[in-house]
Parts: structure tokens; sequence; C-alpha cells
């Protein structure tokens, strides 16, 4: 986690108070990177974006921790969108070849809505 932290550092040391309601932070381990990758556990996921946030929280102000927008990036599929959109941290998704196939998008962009407070 230290590196992911010193990353976001190194990032958000330009960015202005006002600003952080424009800013998203991807998270993508590098073993959920390319065909054929696995996907990081969803505990691990949230493990780490709860660290970004409480990071933001204690570095950048609550109103960074609030605004900003964490993702997740790796893998993230139809089969298992709707386990990521109900972490507390998960605030979307960037998606990759699964976005290739509408149908396939479209259950992502679901699991998202039905996981919307």
């Amino acid at each position: 986690i230290d590196d992911v932290l010193n990353q976001l550092a190194m990032a958000s040391s330009g960015i202005p108070a006002d600003a952080w309601g424009r800013v998203v932070v991807a998270y993508e381990p590098v073993w959920a990177i390319g065909e054929g990758a696995s996907p990081c556990s969803s505990a691990e996921t949230q493990r780490v974006l709860s660290a970004l946030r409480g990071w933001l929280r204690a570095h950048a102000g609550e109103g960074a921790a609030r605004d900003c927008r964490l993702v997740y990036t790796g893998s993230v599929n139809e089969g298992n969108a709707d386990e990521y959109s109900r972490l507390p941290d998960v605030d979307g998704f960037v998606v990759g070849r699964a976005g290739l196939d509408a149908r396939h998008l479209l259950a992502i962009c679901g699991a998202l809505a039905r996981a919307a407070p």
C-alpha cells in the first residue's frame, strides 16, 4: 500500500482544495492488467481504496476525501461488477475489454446503478 499512497501524494501535490470534485483516482493492481488477468479480490480492493480515502482525509481534508472519486479498474466484468459496486469506497469503474460487448457493459452499469445510495 505504501507505493500506492506515495503515488497519490506525488500526484495530489498540485491539486487545489476546490478541485477535488473533478479528480478521479483509479486503482488497478498490476496482476489485473491484460487478457487472462486475475481481478483483485474485493477485500483487497476495499482495503486499498479505503487507505487512499484515508490518506486524502488526513492530507487533503474531509472535502477531498468526500469529493474525489475512487474507481476500480482491473478485469471488471459482468460477473464481478455487483460485488465490487457494493464496496463502500468504490465510486465507479474503468471498464476495459468487457466494455466492448454492449450487453456486458450494460450489466456492469446496472450493477453500479443498483448499488447507488
